[in-house]
């Protein structure tokens, strides 16, 4: 099957109509059927408030919805609290991601679905 993206970007909006956080992620259909999230960034002033873990629950859902095995995203190693971050939002260590002999600089988390058990490549 030939692979197709959707690109997404979701913004989250406060009373002021300010931008205060967003991500961009693309839903992949092909034989891996995943969602990948590229970036979410939420403005200094405002986080620990709840808007990423919102974010990732819209994604999750879309994900769901659109029949995706899982959610899969890059973590920077020099970024500790975003790691931090989506493990407490649920997601681990993906079978794709390098391991700790290759001195990545990054590692590849991932969260599966109610779609399936596991996030397969």
């Amino acid at each position: 099957m030939p692979k197709r993206c959707t690109f997404l970007e979701r913004r989250v909006l406060t009373s002021s109509s300010r931008i205060r956080g967003h991500f961009v992620a693309a839903l992949i259909v092909s034989t891996c059927a995943i969602a990948a999230c590229y970036e979410v960034q939420i403005e200094e002033g405002e986080r620990r408030r709840g808007l990423g873990q919102h974010l990732m629950r819209v994604l999750e859902r879309l994900a769901q919805a659109t029949h995706m095995r899982c959610v899969r995203l890059t973590a920077l190693t020099h970024n500790p609290s975003a790691a931090a971050f989506f493990k407490a939002c649920g997601y681990s260590i993906d079978e794709t991601s390098p391991s700790k002999e290759d001195s990545a600089h990054y590692e590849i988390l991932s969260k599966a679905t109610d779609n399936t058990e596991e996030c397969v490549a």
